[in-house]
């Protein structure tokens, strides 16, 4: 699977980075199914100049959210209903789930403080959108 990060944009309480992620055909190695996901990583700052008004509280991206890597993983236990959160065991009933996970530093503009932030987003493989050639 081919994944490239289209934005990573830090806001004040968040980091939203949107992928592209690409499943490649094993036939031919092109393009076969795409999906649009986004990580959205929550965080907590207590800026210790939050009072202070001529200071930009903004974040910026320091490093980081540009090397995804990939998620590919199975859903073993039920999800919801009665039988929410027994384990499923026949492979056939278990969801493929594909996916990205990405980490890398804020900094905030106006104290300087560093914060790592990682997170992950999966899909079911039938959520890909399946190119007309294939």
């Amino acid at each position: 699977m081919d994944i490239s990060v289209d934005s990573a944009e830090a806001e004040e309480e968040e980091v939203m980075v949107e992928l592209t992620l690409n499943r490649l055909c094993a036939g031919c190695g092109t393009e076969c199914a795409t999906a649009n996901i986004t990580i959205s990583i929550p965080f907590e700052h207590e800026c210790p100049k939050e009072d202070d008004d001529e200071v930009d509280h903004g974040f910026e991206i320091e490093n980081g959210f540009d090397d995804p890597q990939q998620v590919d993983d199975y859903q073993t236990t039920v999800a919801r209903g009665k039988s929410a959160g027994k384990r499923i065991s026949n492979p056939r009933y278990q969801k493929h789930l594909l996916g990205a996970s990405i980490s890398g530093t804020i900094k905030c503009q106006a104290c300087g403080e560093e914060i790592e932030l990682e997170g992950e987003e999966t899909i079911t493989a039938s959520d890909f959108e399946v190119e007309p050639s294939h």
